[in-house]
């Protein structure tokens, strides 16, 4: 197999497996929606705290699904190597967050998911 080939396979397969980490963490997050009505019947929390975690919940949830679909989009062979792919997800994210007013955690989660895949993925 060609270094080309090789590179876009690698960027392909980090590609995926960041998709698959992300969809873990809209996974978490509905979890955590669950969790927050939970608490609200149990009296735990108040319904305005309920509202309040449900949208901002519901903001990060739509943040991460928009990116993943647009992970989806991206055209692996346009990059060189992996750190080329991971730099443009990385700014792709970043104003793409910023453009829509998408809470800052959800770059975190992403900026996070980005190097912990990379490590996987290099080990091979």
């Amino acid at each position: 197999m060609s270094i080309n080939n090789c590179m876009k396979s690698e960027n392909q397969r980090y590609l995926k497996i960041l998709a698959l980490e992300l969809e873990d963490l809209e996974k978490d997050l509905e979890n955590l929606e669950k969790l927050t009505k939970k608490r609200f019947k149990s009296h735990e929390i108040t319904n305005y705290v309920t509202q309040e975690n449900i949208s901002l919940l519901n903001k990060e949830y739509t943040g991460i699904k928009d990116i993943i679909r647009i992970l989806k989009s991206i055209k692996v062979a346009r990059f060189e190597n992996l750190e080329d792919l991971i730099n443009h997800i990385d700014s792709l994210s970043l104003n793409y967050i910023k453009e829509r007013d998408i809470p800052e955690a959800v770059y975190t989660f992403i900026k996070r998911k980005l190097f912990k895949v990379k490590e996987f993925v290099s080990v091979d």
